[in-house]
């Protein structure tokens, strides 16, 4: 199966500007993200045993898109619109969960949705085969690490000095590896991977606001 690179669109002239959304909603403060159902308490490791308080406002200059470039949270996934959430859910996802949101436009709130995505789970991948190395928070690399397992990443991560980290220049999975149509590896890649499926049910219902890469990182 063909992956790709799934991203927020970044391009104006489809979206107007980035991020589409406000820095915050009109009415709110700052102290708003300190609330313990806060946007900025969701992760990469876990859901949340909270209902988050997902509110975003678009800005002015802004085009109204499906997938929303959206600011302020820290958890890996998508903000989409019923339209696309119903062609998402069709599909095979790594863990995760739709929350309901909340996107200001102008006078009116409309129902939109945070897809989260969750994985702190590594064991799927074929070490021996996959290559990693250590770089800063930019992602430059520094040097070449061998990583043995799971168990060995993690170990091997916290030994790092601050601001250096482990990332995956080549990731190869085992033939347990379920066949997913979108996941990511948190920590060691950056990226959310997309099948052609998912990607042509996108394409062929003209879903709005992402951009799709070719990626040579990832091989089953």
């Amino acid at each position: 199966m063909m992956y790709y690179f799934l991203s927020v669109s970044t391009k104006e002239d489809e979206i107007g500007c980035y991020h589409q959304t406000t820095g915050l909603p009109e009415g709110y403060t700052s102290k708003w993200y300190d609330e313990p159902n806060s946007m900025t308490n969701l992760t990469d490791s876990s859901l949340p045993d909270f209902v988050p308080d997902l509110i975003w406002e678009l800005k002015d200059d802004a085009i109204l898109t499906d997938i929303i470039s959206a600011g302020n949270i820290t958890a890996t996934g998508f903000l989409m619109s019923e339209k696309a959430k119903a062609i998402f859910e069709r599909f095979n996802l790594i863990e995760h969960k739709f929350h309901k949101a909340s996107l200001i436009v102008k006078d009116q709130t409309l129902a939109y949705y945070y897809l989260q995505l969750v994985n702190m789970d590594f064991t799927e991948i074929n070490f021996n085969k996959s290559s990693f190395c250590i770089g800063n928070v930019f992602r430059m690399k520094e040097n070449d690490i061998n990583i043995l397992s799971s168990h060995d990443l993690i170990e091997k991560q916290k030994k790092l000095e601050l601001g250096h980290i482990i990332y995956a220049e080549k990731l190869s999975v085992n033939e347990t590896f379920k066949a997913l149509d979108l996941f990511f590896f948190s920590i060691i890649h950056d990226d959310i991977f997309v099948s052609q499926n998912l990607l042509n049910e996108l394409i062929e219902n003209n879903i709005t606001g992402y951009d799709v890469t070719i990626q040579n990182i990832f091989e089953i």
